[in-house]
């Protein structure tokens, strides 16, 4: 696999988490009676990050959690929608062209 595909795919699984994260901020009571599990990855260690990822990543919870609410109660626009892609594709694609995690950081990820 190609350090750039582990990049992506890095990228693709922070994001599913940290968005997944914040939409368990209003959604807490969905986990009652079933059992949530942990995950831990690198032994217990959290995985090392660069101020492009950490920035990038902020930048697009700072863009999403303000539209929460309308998304939950169905009530935002097609281009509010389209705003909120076109702001969280020019974050990842900084964070791809800026990222500079070592190929162990990638490679250990995956």
């Amino acid at each position: 696999m190609s350090y750039q595909t582990r990049n992506w795919l890095i990228i693709a699984a922070t994001l599913a988490l940290n968005i997944g994260s914040a939409f368990a901020i209003d959604h807490a009571h969905d986990l009652e009676g079933h059992g949530a599990t942990t995950l831990t990855l690198n032994n217990g260690t959290k995985w090392p990050i660069d101020a492009p990822l950490r920035q990038g990543m902020t930048s697009i919870k700072a863009a999403l959690l303000p539209q929460l609410p309308a998304i939950h109660e169905n009530r935002l626009k097609a281009s509010q929608y389209l705003r909120l892609a076109k702001q969280t594709n020019t974050q990842i694609g900084f964070m791809v062209t800026n990222c500079k995690l070592s190929p162990d950081t990638t490679r250990n990820c995956i």
